[in-house]
C-alpha cells in the first residue's frame, strides 16, 4: 500500500526530527572537552566561516531573537573566536567575522564531525551507504530549491555541492 504525500511528509518530518537529535549527539560525543560551545555558537561559527555577517543576519539565521543572538555572538567574542569587524561601507551596523582562533576551532569541529560521521558510515554496508548518499543528495537538492524560493535574490548561502553534482 502506497502512502499519501501527506503521510509520507509526516513520516519524513518525524525522521528528520529524530535524525537531528541523533546527529547532535553523534557530533557532540567526541568534542574536545575544553571547547565548551553550544549548538547556536557552533551554528554561528559556521555562518561566519562563510562570510562576515551583521548581527541581524546572524539572528535571522538562528532560532533565537536578536537579543539572544547578540548574547551568542558576545560569548564567542569573549572566547576570542569572533571579532567585531566594524561597519562596512554602505552598511550602518557592525559586522562580525571569525578570528584566526575561530577558524582553527571551526576546523577542529569539522575534523571531529568528519571522524564521527565516518564511524556512522562504517556501520552501513556498501548498498545502504549508497542509498544514504542518494537520499542525502535529494535532500540537498530539495533544500536548495526551498532556499531559492524563500530567498529569490540569493541572500542565503548555498548548500555544499552534492556528491554526484
Amino acid at each position: 500500500m502506497e502512502l499519501s504525500r501527506e503521510g509520507l511528509t509526516l513520516i519524513w518530518v518525524h525522521l528528520v526530527d529524530h535524525l537531528s537529535v541523533s546527529m547532535e549527539s553523534v557530533v557532540d560525543s567526541d568534542w574536545p572537552p575544553d571547547l565548551d560551545l553550544s549548538i547556536p555558537q557552533v551554528r554561528t561559527l559556521r555562518m561566519l566561516r562563510q562570510r562576515p555577517l551583521g548581527m541581524s543576519e546572524v539572528a535571522a539565521s538562528l532560532p533565537q531573537n536578536l537579543s539572544q543572538a547578540t548574547a551568542v555572538v558576545g560569548r564567542l567574542v569573549e572566547k576570542a573566536l569572533v571579532e567585531w569587524a566594524g561597519p562596512t561601507s554602505g552598511l550602518p551596523s557592525a559586522v562580525y567575522s571569525l578570528t584566526a582562533s575561530g577558524e582553527r576551532t571551526f576546523d577542529l569541529l569539522g575534523e571531529t564531525r568528519h571522524a564521527e560521521l565516518q564511524k556512522v558510515a562504517n556501520a552501513l554496508d556498501p548498498s545502504e551507504l549508497n542509498d544514504v548518499v542518494r537520499a542525502t543528495e535529494f535532500l540537498v537538492i530539495a533544500l536548495e530549491r526551498w532556499h531559492r524560493a524563500q530567498h529569490p535574490s540569493g541572500g542565503r548561502p548555498r548548500a555544499a555541492p552534492a556528491h554526484g553534482a
